[in-house]
């Protein structure tokens, strides 16, 4: 390993090591029969509305990014450019097993789906009536 990968490597580290400890502060800190984690469907309905709208922003960009990286390490494979690349372990299964256009499409396909799921529980979110709001503290 050269000096930048060191030097990497232990930021890397640090960082893990600072989150970890102000998450086990946190839980330490907390009421014992508080949970440290949240389910959205408990929270009021506003809350859960930017907590979708979040995952669907995070899905719009996440899944095209990394459907272009997939898609052009499985040109690189597939053109004899190289021997082996490095694409994400479920991707190479489907790519094993049932070829390229599988592969190819496994995370536009999953990106579609996710981002259907989202749209779907904004749009049940966006027509609840008022009367049905939860109130109470949200965490999210």
């Amino acid at each position: 390993m050269d000096q930048e990968g060191r030097i990497f490597f232990y930021l890397f580290i640090g960082y893990f090591l600072i989150v970890s400890f102000t998450n086990f502060r946190r839980a330490r800190l907390s009421p014992p029969g508080e949970s440290e984690t949240t389910n959205p469907d408990l929270a009021p309905v506003p809350d859960q509305v930017r907590y979708y709208r979040r995952l669907l922003i995070v899905s719009v960009i996440a899944f095209p990014t990394l459907s272009i990286w997939t898609i052009d390490q499985l040109n690189f494979l597939e053109s004899g450019a190289q021997e082996s690349v490095e694409v994400w372990a479920p991707v190479s299964f489907v790519y094993e097993y049932l070829g390229y256009w599988p592969a190819a499409l496994s995370l536009p396909l999953l990106g579609i789906a996710c981002c259907a799921v989202f749209l779907d529980k904004l749009r049940k979110l966006s027509s609840t009536p008022a009367e049905t709001l939860k109130p109470g503290p949200s965490k999210l």
